[in-house]
């Protein structure tokens, strides 16, 4: 199994509830978020510049920026940068 398709599975055993995924603008953000919308979850696309500056530690590694991004969406600070509608990319 590919890695998209690995996560649309993952994504789609989730279809019961309602995930919030928020993240950094990656290559692969628009079919991602396109793949959550369907699936009724929420994919909010977080300002780089807010979420490094709300950060206490400079020293970046993956855990601890999903870490970071995590917190920054449990305690509803999620720095979230306009995005127009899916159907209007």
């Amino acid at each position: 199994m590919t890695y998209p398709e690995e996560a649309a599975y993952f994504y789609r055993s989730l279809a019961w509830s309602k995930v919030r995924v928020g993240m950094e603008a990656t290559s692969n953000f628009r079919r991602f978020r396109r793949l959550l919308g369907e699936l009724g979850h929420e994919a909010p696309l977080g300002d780089p510049a807010k979420i490094r500056a709300a950060s206490v530690r400079k020293q970046k590694t993956d855990k601890r920026d999903a870490g970071h991004l995590l917190t920054l969406l449990a305690e509803d600070r999620f720095p979230a940068v306009w995005q127009p509608p899916a159907d209007n990319e």
